[in-house]
């Protein structure tokens, strides 16, 4: 049941990254596509980083 419990998880976790990310590049610089596309990729890439530093303190 835990098993089944995480794989939901896993999978909202990633659609929830997946739609963020997806605004910031429609958002973030709407005349130039491959800067927005890096600059979300930057911004989501330092966030995990944080996020798994703090996990594995």
């Amino acid at each position: 049941m835990m098993v089944f419990l995480y794989l939901i998880a896993v999978v909202a976790v990633v659609a929830m990254w997946r739609g963020l990310w997806g605004l910031m590049d429609l958002y973030l610089w709407r005349n130039n596509p491959k800067l927005s596309y890096w600059v979300s990729f930057v911004i989501g890439f330092v966030i995990i980083a944080i996020v798994l530093l703090q996990v594995m303190k």
